[in-house]
Order: C-alpha cells, then sequence, then structure tokens
C-alpha cells in the first residue's frame, strides 16, 4: 500500500491491520500490555465502533496496541541508545507527535535480547516508535610475522605460508552486543560487568 492510498472499505481496514500486526510480529516485536489489548483485533474493534457513529470529516481516532508497554524480542544484536534521533526522528513518540523524553520512560534491557520501553502511565501513550539494531562484530589481526620470525606472506618476493594454526579463545554465549562477561579487575578490586551490575 502507497502513502496517501485512501481506504474506502471497512475490509480494507481490517486487511491493512492484520497484514502490519503479522508484519511486526515478525521483526519481533510482542504485544503485551495492561490495557487488555492483546491483538490488532482489540485496536480494531473501537476503530470500527468509531466508523460506525459515523465521525465528521477531521476527526482521528487514536489507538495503539502498544500504547503502555513495547516489546522487541531483536535476537542478535543490540536496540542503539533510544535517546538519539533516528533521521531526524525521535526514536518513541506519543499522542499528538510529542517526543516521549527517556526520563518519562522505563527502558528494561535485563531479559538479554529483549527491550521494553514502559511509558508513565500518567503522562503519554506510545503511538509511534523507530528503533535501530546495530551488531558488534568480531575482527582478528594476524603479524605477518610468526613467533619463529617467519614471513607469512610478502608480495614482494612472493613468500607465503601455506597455512598456519592460530591459538585463541572465544566467548561462548556472544550476542552481538558490545559487552564482556565476567569481571573486571582494577586496581586490587573485582568489579562485576557493567552491564550486570545495578
Amino acid at each position: 500500500m502507497f502513502y496517501g492510498t485512501e481506504i474506502t472499505d471497512v475490509q480494507e481496514i481490517a486487511d491493512l491491520f492484520f497484514g502490519y500486526e503479522t508484519y511486526l510480529l515478525e521483526k519481533g516485536f510482542v504485544i503485551d500490555n495492561t490495557l487488555g489489548i492483546n491483538s490488532f483485533e482489540d485496536v480494531l474493534r473501537p476503530i470500527l465502533l468509531w466508523i460506525h457513529e459515523r465521525p465528521t470529516i477531521g476527526d482521528t481516532r487514536a489507538v495503539s496496541p502498544f500504547a503502555n508497554t513495547l516489546k522487541l524480542v531483536y535476537g542478535v544484536g543490540n536496540v542503539v541508545d533510544l535517546t538519539k534521533n533516528v533521521n531526524g526522528y525521535s526514536t518513541v513518540v506519543g499522542t499528538n507527535d510529542n517526543t516521549i523524553s527517556i526520563q518519562d520512560m522505563v527502558v528494561d534491557r535485563s531479559n538479554g535480547l529483549l527491550v521494553s520501553v514502559i511509558p508513565d502511565a500518567t503522562l503519554e501513550r506510545i503511538y509511534r516508535t523507530t528503533m535501530v539494531k546495530n551488531e558488534t562484530e568480531h575482527m582478528v589481526i594476524i603479524d605477518n610475522r610468526t613467533n619463529f620470525n617467519d614471513v607469512i606472506l610478502d608480495d614482494i618476493t612472493g613468500i607465503r605460508q601455506t597455512r598456519f594454526k592460530c591459538f585463541m579463545n572465544r566467548s561462548t554465549g556472544w550476542t552481538g552486543k558490545f559487552e564482556a562477561e565476567g569481571f573486571i579487575i582494577s586496581d586490587d578490586t573485582i568489579q562485576s560487568n557493567v552491564e550486570k551490575s545495578a
């Protein structure tokens, strides 16, 4: 459906809602809030009742399945800082296109690959969000000389080793987040990982 398309049929509205719900669920969004809205069908009902009341031209109705809790299970990677604008747009937006500030939200990232955004119930509801996911990748840099001072590759003379063996350790449970498991040793104290500490 193109931007600006005029929908004139109730069935088209239902198809749009259910298609968009399927798309969001595939992307990892979870509909789970305390307003009794558990699916886009619960959002569609009040809209259909509002249409049945024959609103006047210019009237609007705002309903959101993520109004008081937005959850995203994002798999590998990390959702970037929600306080930054994305392409000039605020990341979490409420009623009347007002930006919901980070002070008015509870952002919970404690469950590994899940981010929950809960706005202050007395202030705003979530009606739009833009979330960007990034992934931190690994890179291995290998010196061009071995422990025995042998050259691994020299383009000028054509010297090259047909194979070499690397000994290294890899962290288990890598999620693509910029974090390190375990503890940080600082002077004569041991601190827990910043992400895991309170």
